[in-house]
């Protein structure tokens, strides 16, 4: 899946338009969009939207030249008040955590010539919880692909599209991160950092793969809360259990400070590889599964002053313009996690029982259906658990609602949301891992209950 070269503003940011604007091409300077028609424009100061953002009526125009069915294949911020909200909104919040609405150029204008917004996640891709979160009125950014469907001009659903922005104040993101989140790093949620928080250096880069963002490109966005490509050198982490980033909890040399795991959580980078002051340093999040496995210093030494490409979001992390939430990788020739411009379907699995299971090969793009019975410890969060049939036990790594991506161990907590208890026989399926020598169904998605 290709990812759409976007171009921060890098000066004070501009109110977004309110009516339809000229071509629509999805390229127009914010400039020259026409003023508002009706109402006042919304308050999105430091928002800094991409210039190239559509409006609805480029959006339109983008979806009216696809084939029914056919998506854009890149993905695009879409701009708009919200018209009205979907029948199905509220009980798609309620049951998969994303919300379905009508969206236009007008505010008010009760316009036929509208965009849906379908099955979009909020902001920074987390689930909505809160039907409310999203209202006739609110003035909106999308990020994500687009299609027609059957002469319906939409985003591609299933949570493939988010809420970049919105004024509505009761979306928020839900929690992202474990550390830093409080601002109480050296470098200050307060604005005052030194890292640039007003958002007005100059930023050369496009946040793409051929032209990824520089460290102080990142500074200079000021947290946008949106994902990007980032090139740079890592040259050390904050300590373990560290809840700050300051000059003597940053480690810069072995030996590393691991936390309570025995790993770590974080890296730091640097615009060279022989950066060694706090103050010069852009924070790494690595959140748990193959990301941290292969990067943390504690287990990693050798990766330390390597170059690093990675995708991931632009958001204040201990308290400093950092990256959050990774998704993928490059360092020293691994490519690690789920690739964003590449695209994943759903494979093909082999059905087997749990003995078969136990004695295949570890392989991430090789997948299993089991058939059990539910058992052992249960992590209602995660859906951790063990799987019994009439040949065995096998412990299951992470259970989630739907199939997330080839090889990945993420997980979007949905567990919950099946219904699941102790003693139900289910099938899934996952591919074959380990974790300390113990043999687990990782990656693993729910397909029905007996």
């Amino acid at each position: 899946m290709l990812m759409m070269a976007v171009a921060f503003a890098a000066c004070t940011p501009k109110n977004p338009p309110t009516g339809p604007t000229g071509p629509g091409q999805g390229g127009g300077d914010t400039t020259n969009v026409t003023p508002p028609v009706t109402g006042d424009a919304p308050d999105t100061v430091g928002w800094n939207i991409p210039a190239d953002a559509l409006t609805i009526a480029q959006a339109r125009e983008i979806c009216a030249k696809l084939e029914s069915g056919a998506t854009t294949g890149t993905k695009y911020y879409v701009m708009g008040y919200v018209k009205k909200l979907h029948s199905k909104h509220a009980t798609g919040v309620a049951d998969f955590g994303n919300a379905q609405f009508y969206m236009e150029d007008v505010k008010g204008a009760n316009s036929r010539d509208d965009f849906m917004a379908y099955q979009v996640y909020g902001l920074n891709g987390s689930k909505i919880t809160n039907p409310e979160a999203v209202a006739e009125g609110d003035f909106v950014v999308l990020y994500g692909e687009l299609t027609n469907y059957n002469g319906t001009y939409e985003t591609v659903g299933k949570g493939a599209a988010h809420i970049w922005k919105s004024t509505n104040p009761l979306l928020t993101d839900n929690g992202n991160g474990n550390q830093g989140d409080n601002g109480n790093g050296n470098q200050g949620d307060n604005g005052n950092g030194n890292q640039g928080d007003n958002g007005n250096g100059e930023v050369t880069g496009a946040g793409t793969r051929e032209s990824p963002y520089t460290l102080a490109d990142v500074a200079a966005l000021g947290s946008p809360a949106t994902k990007a490509w980032v090139k740079a050198y890592i040259v050390g982490q904050i300590k373990g259990g560290a809840n700050n980033m300051s000059a003597s909890t940053a480690e810069f040399s072995a030996p590393f400070t691991a936390n309570e795991s025995g790993t770590n959580t974080n890296l730091l980078l640097g615009a060279t590889a022989s950066v060694s002051n706090v103050d010069e340093a852009t924070p790494l999040q690595l959140p748990s599964g193959d990301l941290r496995t292969a990067l943390n210093l504690i287990q990693n030494e050798g990766v330390l002053g390597q170059e690093i490409l990675v995708y991931g979001s632009l958001e204040k992390y201990f308290g400093a313009h950092g990256i959050k939430t990774p998704e993928y990788a490059e360092v020293g020739g691994q490519k690690i996690g789920i690739d964003p411009d590449v695209e994943q379907s759903e494979p093909e699995a082999k059905v087997v029982t749990v003995a078969e299971f136990n004695a295949a090969p570890e392989a991430k793009d090789v997948y299993y259906e089991l058939t059990g019975t539910i058992g052992g410890t249960i992590n209602t969060t995660y859906g951790n658990f063990d799987l019994t049939d009439e040949t065995g036990t096998v412990y299951v790594y992470g259970l989630t609602k739907e199939f997330i991506a080839v090889g990945s161990t993420q997980n979007d907590k949905s567990y919950s949301s099946l219904g699941l208890n102790e003693g139900d026989k289910i099938t899934i399926r996952g591919f074959r891992g380990s974790y300390n020598g113990k043999i687990e169904v990782m990656g693993a998605y729910f397909v029905k209950k007996h």
